[in-house]
């Protein structure tokens, strides 16, 4: 086995709870390093407890400092969160709390162990322009990032409060802004079984465990397909096992029903496989098969890594119905909003001729070496 799963496979035995033997030698540098990698230095640390006297010096105070660093950090992220909450609550925006956000707060015994760079919001497109006042007065500012109505179905805001400590906010319309699985759930169904998340307040709510379940394992493929952590598999063998025998077939059934179900296959198999979950007798075997007719769902591709930015999007075009909208999306790739260009570049709008030139003759390039590589 390659040194890094194998550094990989402990991590995941301390999470399960096992007794592993600190490395032979060294100074655990690859081991906190692979723990940072798959954001498990807060798990590992509590599950190692007074186990962890027996490790490396720079392993036990690279995570002492962990365990106490992580709890401040969460005490300072919720505060903002329940705020952010509370003033568009005030506005009569009611967002629904996506991934790690939510999960810290319902899944694991403490917060802190469930470490986040930013907060996934849901809410409807409609609510957009009122979520932008609202981040502004609360002194967010946008990064650049590209927009468009099939490129982007998420706004980022970001702040850095008094401590120093950056609070970055995802506000989504869609679950995800892969076009294969963009559509997989809608914000109303959502929130018409959505569940409130006390620990955040009373304008806190999260998904139900079946919608939550099935947005990580479309996470995991459709979000940074080629770094998959070992965080969001424990996500996922969390949620697992907590569903009720009438829940496992709800959630088998939806992911039939919305052609995800070779994605949530491979995600729960990956949790049974890193995690010894506990799966409903069965419930893979109903995933594993092909869509309808014996057709491959469009967002089986997902599961294979792409190999560039360009795999990624001649996916995107493949499962988006239309040459119309097909046309759409590239010209939104070709095409991002003055704003920017100007701000990756770094100059003047004059040079936007040129800049949005040198853009497409790059894709076209790319596009040539991809096609006959």
């Amino acid at each position: 086995m390659p040194a890094a799963r194998t550094v990989d496979a402990t991590l995941a035995a301390i999470v399960r709870g096992q007794s592993v033997e600190p490395p032979a030698g060294g100074t655990g540098v690859e081991f906190l390093e692979a723990a940072s990698r798959h954001g498990l230095r807060a798990l590992v640390a509590d599950r190692l407890g007074a186990g962890l006297a027996s490790w490396p010096p720079a392993v036990q105070a690279a995570l002492a400092r962990e365990a106490v660093l992580g709890a401040a950090l969460d005490a300072l992220q919720q505060r903002e969160l329940r705020l952010v909450l509370e003033g568009l609550a005030d506005r009569g925006v009611r967002p629904l709390l996506l991934k790690g956000s939510a999960l810290a707060y319902t899944l694991y015994t403490n917060p802190a162990h469930r470490p986040r760079f930013d907060s996934d919001l849901l809410v409807r497109h409609e609510d957009m322009a009122t979520v932008a006042g609202i981040m502004a007065g609360r002194g967010y500012r946008r990064p650049d990032q590209v927009t468009g109505e099939l490129v982007m179905h998420q706004v980022d805001y970001a702040r850095k409060d008094s401590h120093g400590v950056w609070h970055v906010y995802d506000f989504h319309w869609k679950v995800a802004n892969r076009q294969a699985v963009a559509g997989v759930l809608s914000f109303d169904e959502l929130a018409r079984d959505g569940e409130s998340i006390a620990a955040l307040g009373p304008h806190a709510r999260g998904l139900s465990r079946v919608h939550a379940l099935l947005l990580a394992c479309v996470h995991r493929v459709a979000h940074h397909p080629s770094d998959d952590r070992l965080i969001w598999i424990y996500d996922i063998h969390l949620l697992a096992e907590t569903l009720s025998p009438q829940e496992a077939e709800s959630f088998g059934a939806l992911a039939v029903a919305r052609s995800v179900s070779a994605v949530c296959a491979d995600g729960l198999a990956a949790a049974e496989r890193w995690f010894g979950t506990r799966l409903p007798a069965g419930l893979l075997d109903r995933l594993a098969g092909d869509g309808p007719a014996g057709v491959p769902e469009p967002s089986a591709a997902l599961l294979a890594p792409p190999r560039s930015r360009i795999d990624e999007i001649l996916c995107d075009l493949r499962a988006l119905p239309g040459w119309s909208r097909r046309a759409r999306l590239v010209y939104e790739h070709a095409f991002p909003p003055p704003s920017y260009i100007t701000g990756v570049y770094m100059v003047n709008r004059v040079w936007l001729p040129a800049l949005y030139t040198h853009r497409i003759v790059r894709g076209v390039w790319r596009w040539i070496r991809h096609r006959y590589r």
